[in-house]
């Protein structure tokens, strides 16, 4: 039985008057995510083309610590921070992918 990790990305728009603001909430985002699920990473990026965009990558062992994290974004109680973003918890958009794993063709 082989075991998948899941990468997960969660991006949002961050309203610029509330940059400073969302600064200081990542470590609480951080670890309201970290309690809910299994998570083996997690880091934040901003885009360097896009400013105020943030993309959250995570790394996940199981396809329901996905969708712990899924359900907790979309609709729990963590995002009191949604205040912050563009269109509130409606702009966070999320992604689960999982790796390519190359087989050779039945002989």
């Amino acid at each position: 039985m082989r075991q998948l990790a899941y990468t997960v990305f969660i991006e949002y728009q961050v309203l610029p008057e509330q940059w400073e603001k969302f600064l200081s909430q990542v470590p609480v985002i951080r670890e309201t995510t970290r309690s809910s699920a299994g998570i083996l990473s997690h880091s934040f990026l901003t885009g360097s083309e896009q400013p105020f965009l943030v993309v959250e990558i995570l790394q996940v062992a199981d396809w329901n610590d996905y969708l712990r994290i899924r359900e907790l974004r979309e609709h729990g109680g963590c995002c009191e921070w949604e205040s912050l973003i563009k269109g509130g918890r409606s702009g966070i958009r999320i992604w689960a992918f999982e790796p390519i794993v190359q087989q050779s063709s039945p002989t």
